[in-house]
């Protein structure tokens, strides 16, 4: 059809919009929050903080998987996106070991950031923890060492040494006799010891 007068177009225009999806994860916080809207070309940054003991291990943008960072950018913004945060827990390295002549508990395992773990030492029959190490720290000789909020790899290690006992062989009246080897004596557990006693007559 020819157009023949004058004609008047009117035409309507609306910036498009896209939605930038941050999910929500255990142990991260996570901005802008989940469905959030921009405009077509807008600069996006998402940023993720997580807590303490944990770190992101990866990120997931509209399902391809890269490395972790504590933030992503969209540039020129032209679609709607999805972003997943997957966390890790900080684990460490609990390096338990002893000498001879005992044991250790538990044997060497992964603990993670902020646990507490309780080492044991049971010396063998006639034996003593003689010294604890830890990380090569002399910390005493106590049969058991708690490590608390643990947030480092550690090494603890354990020595024992033969316990000693004490004998006393007393005489309470010579009149009526009397024994070998009088007095107090330092023994090492486990070794022979003999006394001879002789009555004194009518006794």
């Amino acid at each position: 059809e020819i157009v023949s007068g004058e004609v008047k177009f009117s035409v309507f225009m609306h910036r498009q919009f896209f939605t930038v999806d941050c999910l929500l994860a255990d142990h991260c916080e996570v901005s802008p929050g989940p469905s959030s809207t921009f405009s077509c070309g807008d600069t996006v940054r998402c940023h993720f903080n997580v807590e303490e003991g944990y770190f992101i291990e990866n990120l997931i943008i509209d399902g391809d998987t890269i490395p972790g960072a504590d933030y992503y950018v969209f540039e020129n913004l032209h679609a709607d996106h999805t972003v997943s945060v997957v966390v890790g827990h900080y684990t460490y390295e609990i390096v338990t070991s002893c000498g001879p002549n005992g044991s250790v508990t538990p044997a060497t395992l992964i603990a993670e950031y902020g646990e507490t773990v309780e080492v044991n030492f049971t010396p063998a029959p006639c034996y003593q923890v003689d010294s604890v190490w830890i990380d090569g720290e002399y910390v005493g000789d106590d049969s058991a060492y708690t490590l608390g909020y643990i947030h480092a790899s550690h090494s603890i290690h354990a020595t024992f040494k033969m316990r000693n006992v004490r004998v006393k062989v007393l005489v309470e009246d010579s009149l009526y006799g009397t024994a070998t080897n009088l007095g107090e004596h330092l023994l090492s557990c486990g070794s022979a010891f003999s006394t001879s006693i002789f009555p004194a007559d009518c006794s």
